[in-house]
C-alpha cells in the first residue's frame, strides 16, 4: 500500500478528532516535537521498528518524545497506530498532520540558513520583508546556522527555496566545467 495514502488518512482522522476535542493546537505542537525527534535522535526510527520492543515500550517512547504530559488526542492516536502496527509511518503522519494544520490555520513557514550567525537587525529586516507576503495568516520563521554552506544563505519560504550559498555556487561551477570538458573530449 502507498505510504502517502496511509499517512494522509491517519493524519486527516487525527486532525478531525483533535478538532472535535479542541486539542488541534496541542497536537500540532506534539507532532512538531515528534518530527524533530525523527530528525535529531539517530536511533529513534530503529527503536520504533525494533520487533523486540513491545507495544507498551513503544507507547512510552512516543509519549516521552513529545513532553511530559501529551494530550489525550495524541495518546489515543498513538495507541491506534500501534494497535494497527503502523508505527513505521509515524514520521510521515506527523509531517502530514502539520501540513493539514498549517493549511487550515493559514500558517506559512519560512527559514533562513546562514554560515555564520546573523545580527538581530538583519533578522528583524527579514521578518519585516516577509510581513506583506503573509497577509492571509501567520508566519513561522526560524533561523539556522550551518557552517557547511561556507557563505551566503539558503532561504526557504512556504514551498519556495532560494539557495544563494557558496557551496551550491561552487557545485554549479564544477558541474559547468565538467560539462564543458565532456564536450571537448
Amino acid at each position: 500500500m502507498d505510504t502517502g495514502v496511509i499517512s494522509k488518512r491517519y493524519a486527516k482522522a487525527l486532525y478531525a478528532y483533535a478538532l472535535e476535542c479542541k486539542e488541534e493546537k496541542a497536537v500540532y505542537e506534539e507532532m512538531k516535537s515528534l518530527s524533530a525527534c525523527y530528525r535529531q535522535v539517530p536511533g529513534f526510527r530503529s527503536s520504533l521498528g525494533n520487533p523486540i520492543m513491545n507495544r507498551h515500550g513503544k507507547l512510552s517512547l512516543l509519549k516521552s518524545a513529545v513532553g511530559e504530559t501529551p494530550s489525550t488526542s495524541y495518546v489515543r492516536f498513538i495507541e491506534l497506530v500501534l494497535s494497527h502496527r503502523r508505527e513505521n509511518y509515524l514520521q510521515t503522519m506527523a509531517l502530514t498532520y502539520m501540513d493539514i494544520y498549517r493549511k487550515a490555520n493559514h500558517i506559512v513557514t519560512g527559514s533562513l540558513t546562514t554560515a555564520v550567525p546573523i545580527s538581530p537587525e538583519i533578522e528583524a529586516a527579514m521578518r519585516e520583508k516577509l510581513l506583506p507576503r503573509k497577509d492571509r495568516g501567520t508566519l513561522e520563521f526560524s533561523l539556522h546556522t550551518d557552517p557547511s554552506i561556507l557563505g551566503g544563505f539558503v532561504f526557504d519560504y512556504d514551498t519556495y527555496r532560494l539557495d544563494a550559498s557558496l557551496v551550491s555556487q561552487l557545485r554549479n561551477v564544477k558541474n559547468q566545467l565538467l560539462e564543458r570538458n565532456k564536450k571537448t573530449v
